[in-house]
């Protein structure tokens, strides 16, 4: 995982390396939403005393803050575990219904697999490159032989996330926030724009008066009189 940047923006995110060392090995991005709840986990993680290393899990089981042991010895979080975390989050949102036979049962709302697919949805809404969304969400068989010889640059992959970033953001806050930039950044483009028809006109009538008096003072204007 490793911090990442594009110019006009002022928040980074993190570019994600999956299946790193594997043939399926493929990069994919955060939204800048993401980057700052990963910041936020790894800080809590850091701050309990656990000790950050290359090597270590970037989700790591659950562990008790106040055992220094479990704390000091992470444990990447297993697919098992990962599976029942996202059940109960569903189950617990109303999104999701227990059901005797739930391995059986097909759901109208997916578990882990339905992220991906709400990714996809976002990127195709926003007009996102098909070789490079295929590429993000780490389909191969879709992208034929792009596979092999694909060469686009990370930049312009970049480029093509950031289309559909609003729409994967899930917060409104976010949203909202950026409505309010573009708005500040609106209005001040248009007081700027203000000021400098109100430049304009100040120039233009210092540009009147001197020509009334040069007129004046080669007597081809007779100054008015005030009786």
């Amino acid at each position: 995982m490793s911090r990442t940047s594009r110019e006009g923006y002022t928040d980074q995110l993190y570019k994600i390396t999956v299946y790193e060392g594997e043939p399926e090995e493929y990069y994919t991005f955060t939204t800048f939403e993401c980057a700052i709840v990963l910041d936020q986990y790894l800080t809590y993680r850091q701050r309990s005393g656990e000790v950050l290393k290359s090597s270590s899990p970037l989700i790591r089981e659950q562990f008790d803050s106040n055992d220094a042991f479990q704390v000091t010895r992470p444990q990447i979080l297993s697919l098992a575990t990962f599976y029942v975390m996202m059940d109960n989050l569903l189950w617990k949102s109303g999104l999701k219904t227990r059901t005797r036979r739930e391995e059986r049962v097909r759901h109208e709302i997916m578990r882990y697999h339905g992220l991906r697919k709400f990714a996809i949805t976002q990127m195709i809404k926003a007009k996102v490159d098909f070789s490079a969304r295929e590429f993000l969400v780490g389909h191969r068989q879709s992208r034929g032989l792009d596979v092999n010889y694909d060469r686009t640059a990370e930049e312009d992959r970049l480029f093509e996330y950031l289309k559909a970033m609003d729409l994967l953001t899930i917060s409104p806050e976010n949203r909202l926030r950026k409505q309010v930039a573009e708005q500040e950044y609106t209005i001040q483009h248009k007081l700027a724009a203000k000021d400098k028809q109100i430049e304009e006109m100040m120039r233009k009538q210092d540009q009147f008066e001197q020509l009334i008096q040069s007129l004046i003072d080669s007597g081809q204007l007779m100054p008015s009189s005030s009786k």
